[in-house]
Parts: C-alpha cells; sequence; structure tokens
C-alpha cells in the first residue's frame, strides 16, 4: 500500500514538471515572438527619419544630423529569451523613407512612411544597415549615408549626459617620452575632481603615447564601446583644431599596439563598459605646454558629459 502510494506521488510529481516546463517553454516562445517582432521600431524608425526628411526638405541652408538606432545590449533577459539584436535596412526613397529588415532580401514589404519632396530638392537614392547614420541636405541633394567618423564635420550627437562624480577617468602612458603629458591630464582627470562617488564606476581611460615626427593621431576603439570612443575621440580632434588650426588625424585602432606591454595589460584588465582612446603625440604635442593640452583633452571631457 505504502509503495503504491509513493509510485502515484513520484508520478504526480513527474506531470507537473512536465507541465511546468511545457508552459514554461509556451512562455519563452511567446515572449520571444514578440521581442522579435521589428514592427513596432520599423515604424518607428521609418516616421521619425519621414518627419526629419520633411524639416531638412523646408530648411533653409545645409542641414546634417546624426542619427542612432537603439542599440539592444545584451543582458540576462536577452540571453535566457535568445532575443536577436534587430537590424535594418533604412533607404531614402525620392518622397518616403523605407524601412526592411535586414537583409532586404528578407523582408516581403518595408515600413514606409512618406515626407513633403520639395521641387528643388534632389533626394539621392541610398540605403544604409549602420546603427548610426546621417541624414543630411547640402546644397540641393538631400541623401541618407552611414556615419564615417575619419571625415565627418561633425561629432556624433547622441546623449552621452552622466554625472562626472559617477564616472572615473584615467590616464595612461605608453611611452616614457610622453609620461608628463599623462601625468598633467591624470591630475586634472583623477579621483580628486572626478568620480568622487563611492558608487563611481570606471568609464574611459586616455592611453597617450609616442608619434615621433609622424602627425598626431586619435585612435578610437574597435569594440563594443566603439560609438563612445568615437565621440570622444571627435571632440578632443575639434578642441586641438580650434585651439591650434591643426588637425589630427582619426582612425580606428589598427592593432598597432597589442605588444606593447602598458596597452596590453591595460585591455586585459578593462571592464566591460569602459571605452578607450589612444592618443599618438608627435613631436609638436610634446614640446608644447603639457598643462594646456591636458585642458584641451578634459574640456573634451567635460563637453561628452554636458
Amino acid at each position: 500500500m505504502n509503495k503504491r502510494g509513493s509510485e502515484d506521488k513520484l508520478f504526480f510529481l513527474i506531470w507537473e514538471l512536465m507541465a511546468f516546463l511545457m508552459v514554461l517553454i509556451i512562455i519563452l516562445i511567446t515572449v520571444r515572438g514578440v521581442a522579435n517582432n521589428s514592427t513596432y521600431w520599423k515604424t518607428y524608425y521609418a516616421r521619425d527619419l519621414g518627419m526629419m526628411a520633411d524639416i531638412e526638405n523646408i530648411n533653409q541652408g545645409d542641414f546634417v544630423m546624426n542619427y542612432a538606432l537603439k542599440e539592444s545590449m545584451d543582458n540576462f533577459w536577452t540571453d535566457v529569451y535568445l532575443l536577436d539584436k534587430n537590424q535594418f535596412e533604412i533607404i531614402l526613397d525620392p518622397g518616403a523613407v523605407k524601412i526592411y529588415d535586414y537583409p532586404k532580401e528578407d523582408s516581403k514589404y518595408p515600413t514606409t512612411f512618406p515626407f513633403a519632396k520639395h521641387k528643388n530638392i534632389d533626394v539621392i537614392n541610398e540605403s544604409t544597415s549602420s546603427d548610426f547614420l546621417v541624414l543630411s541636405k547640402i546644397g540641393s541633394e538631400l541623401k541618407i549615408s552611414d556615419y564615417v567618423i575619419e571625415t565627418a564635420d561633425v561629432c556624433p550627437s547622441f546623449s552621452t549626459t552622466k554625472d562626472t562624480k559617477l564616472t572615473k577617468f584615467f590616464s595612461i602612458y605608453i611611452d616614457n617620452a610622453v609620461r608628463v603629458q599623462s601625468e598633467s591630464l591624470k591630475a586634472l582627470i583623477g579621483p580628486s575632481r572626478y568620480g568622487m562617488d563611492p558608487n563611481a564606476v570606471n568609464e574611459s581611460t586616455i592611453i597617450i603615447g609616442y608619434a615621433g615626427k609622424e602627425n598626431f593621431t586619435i585612435y578610437y576603439s574597435d569594440d563594443s564601446n566603439t560609438l563612445q570612443s568615437q565621440k570622444l575621440s571627435c571632440m578632443i580632434k575639434m578642441n586641438y583644431l580650434d585651439a591650434y588650426n591643426y588637425t589630427a588625424e582619426l582612425k580606428k585602432y589598427d592593432g598597432s599596439m597589442a605588444s606593447n606591454q602598458a596597452f596590453s595589460a591595460y585591455i586585459a584588465n578593462k571592464g566591460p563598459q569602459e571605452y578607450w582612446v589612444i592618443l599618438m603625440l608627435s613631436d609638436n604635442e610634446t614640446k608644447a605646454n603639457q598643462n594646456e593640452f591636458a585642458g584641451l583633452v578634459e574640456q573634451a571631457i567635460i563637453d561628452y558629459y554636458r
């Protein structure tokens, strides 16, 4: 009798477990299906870009707008529900913005939003699948394109506002020839002025190297924090241009510092949300006033988080 009762309880527990797993699978499939449905975002971007195209059509003079698509960050829930990252192909047709799932061939129909085309404006039929793009009217041409930081006339405009009491900044040097520049910058952005809150987290590191007779070159990181690195790199470049009327080269990190011990040690220990910028100073910068140079970099950080 006791044996039969124990078997019944065991079967009941097995059926309960199976029922629970079936409900869990149904919930996972349902949530994943809803979350991966890109209809909402296609409609949002089509309307938003369409209205921006309206504004640019009636704008007097040139108009350049940087536009960042919402970035889906990997976290616990995206892993649990196996969520895909939405990626779109955005096309600017004469008179309408069209949004396809990427690649375009996988979409039967686009999400479309019309805009009022001025008779004197030529709409350049172009497309982009970038998460960060440019919608511009230069002269009589209206077009959409990828954002190319190296040749852009303006820095990325997405919001990076943050309380600098909650952010820690660092300056490290990878060549002794630029030690004084790094120490001067460290004095300005160190914990006595930034990241004073006990909950402050590591935010960014300025890595300073020596380029000798080569041009002053600023490298932005090529990782998950590329957009943040690009923006600060660009702002440092623009501050330098305003101060000296001489521009620095802006490039994607090319791996050239991989063998440097100081750089390798930093990369191995940096946090996942920490972005970095490399400033390769030429002889001109090393001979200039290091405090003035440090002030230009600090001002870029202030503007970045404002």
